[in-house]
């Protein structure tokens, strides 16, 4: 059997512009928390609902930033082994999140994203789509799809990776699961 081995990793196109967004977000959720703090300590001391309607307010608005935070500085990084891949999200290249892994015998097709073969399975419905990439659909980089069933859920992933991924995943499933209109 082939030892093979690949590992790649996507960042955000706007790398600056997607650090400068995490670092405000972050300030802002700081400032929420402490504005919450101080808030509640009113309505504990002085029991007014008028502080009781900020301290919610405020709470709202820490976790908001929280999630919208989590959203932005993200890196996706792909690991190929014998059969086997492995994606990973890195949030904000410190906390790592397995996002998928799977073997490759379970990969039913692979092409390039915007291709006819690609839209007929994204619009059939009978595939889930996970984008596995941080730049989303509309990126200026190739786009890829691998179609898989996984535990009996058919999967549509999105990869942003070079070429060479792919060829290690035809070459250990065979050229049949090639796309027809893949050039």
């Amino acid at each position: 059997m082939r030892e093979d081995f690949y590992e790649g990793s996507v960042g955000p196109q706007n790398l600056k512009l997607q650090k400068t967004l995490y670092t405000i977000y972050h300030v802002l959720f700081i400032l929420s928390l402490i504005a919450f703090g101080i808030t509640f300590y009113f309505w504990f001391m002085l029991g007014d609902m008028g502080f009781l309607v900020l301290f919610v307010a405020f709470l709202l608005m820490a976790l908001g930033f929280y999630f919208i935070r989590r959203k932005l500085y993200l890196f996706f990084d792909y690991t190929y082994v014998s059969g086997e891949l492995r994606i990973v999200k890195v949030i904000n290249c410190k906390k790592r999140k397995l996002f998928l892994k799977f073997d490759l015998k379970s990969v039913n097709q692979v092409g390039k994203v915007g291709s006819q073969s690609f839209d007929k399975l994204y619009k059939e419905g009978q595939y889930k789509l996970k984008i596995a990439t941080p730049n989303g659909l509309k990126t200026e980089n190739q786009l890829y799809y691998i179609a898989l069933t996984l535990d009996g859920e058919k999967l549509l992933v999105v990869l942003e990776c070079e070429e060479k991924l792919l060829s290690y995943v035809v070459a250990y499933r065979g050229r049949s699961i090639i796309e027809k209109d893949y050039n």
